[in-house]
């Protein structure tokens, strides 16, 4: 992906690898002799920023989702009533 970006971008003289997990070290050291400056982060982003390290967005607090077999979950009333019940 840095060699793309190395291609593709000759007068890239400043690089930022925010949260990017799926960059290793020394990939980063590598691009160091190539740009001017550059910043890296593998750390995982914030939760304020709403997405996960894939990209993917977070979801919210009161969006869970359902548990295996939930969905099958039916209610029934009772055909008795409570003096059978009791009886």
């Amino acid at each position: 992906m840095l060699e793309d970006l190395q291609r593709g971008c000759k007068q890239l003289r400043i690089l930022k690898m925010q949260y990017c997990r799926c960059i290793s070290k020394e990939a980063a050291k590598r691009m160091s002799s190539i740009v001017q400056q550059q910043e890296y982060n593998p750390n995982d982003p914030p939760f304020w920023f709403g997405y996960d390290y894939e990209g993917k967005p977070l979801k919210k607090q009161n969006e869970e989702t359902p548990l295996k077999g939930d969905e099958e979950v039916i209610l029934t009333e009772s055909t008795h009533n409570s003096e059978e019940e009791l009886a």
